[in-house]
């Protein structure tokens, strides 16, 4: 059983907003972030995934623009 995030950083207010979105888009696909990474052909990796969905690091668009466009189905 994979471990809970941490809850989104709030010190930023749009970085906390896209966060909540990012990481509502992931959960209703039920995928974890290393699928997402392997869905995405390793580009994003998992860990990148997981910051652009903290909210404490913002992340760069390519990085959104491939959570966004991803397939968000399992295999």
């Amino acid at each position: 059983m994979a471990r809970p995030e941490a809850p989104v950083d709030r010190t930023v207010p749009a970085c906390a907003e896209l966060a909540d979105f990012l990481r509502a888009r992931r959960k209703s696909a039920g995928l974890t972030y290393r699928e997402m990474s392997r869905l995405a052909h390793g580009m994003p990796s998992k860990t990148t995934f997981e910051r652009a969905a903290s909210g404490a690091w913002d992340p760069i668009w390519w990085t959104v623009q491939t959570y966004v466009e991803l397939p968000m189905t399992k295999e």
